[in-house]
């Protein structure tokens, strides 16, 4: 599964809860990283959205994987639409995304209505 989403602390949600919904997926970021929007500074797109603090906080709280930079954007209510990456660069994100995707997939055993795989035969 390929996430693509805004950098947001939604957009970044997204991807935790489609891994904790889908464990037995392998699930690819493509989104758009804070650090890709603070490391393009006054190039990137930066839009304000108002939000209430407790539910913010909250929302960061559920994303420990933030460095204190991204921490800080987004409690300042910032954020940076998906829309504003050139749409070749979309595209060739997306595309490597799926490389990776496609790369990492582990084979399964197909398993039909109220059937169980056989365990593998001693060699």
């Amino acid at each position: 599964m390929i996430v693509l989403h805004d950098a947001s602390p939604r957009g970044h949600l997204l991807v935790v809860e489609a891994r904790a919904a889908r464990p037995e997926l392998l699930v690819v970021d493509a989104g758009l990283a804070a650090r890709t929007v603070l490391g393009a500074g006054r190039n990137a797109v930066q839009m304000y959205a108002h939000q209430k603090r407790e539910p913010l906080a909250e929302l960061l709280r559920q994303l420990p994987e933030l460095t204190a930079e991204e921490y800080t954007w987004f409690e300042a209510g910032l954020w940076s639409p998906l829309a504003a990456v050139p749409p070749k660069r979309l595209m060739a994100l997306a595309e490597r995304a799926a490389a990776r995707a496609l790369a990492e997939r582990v084979p399964r055993r197909d398993v039909g209505f109220l059937s169980w795989p056989e365990p593998e035969a001693p060699r």
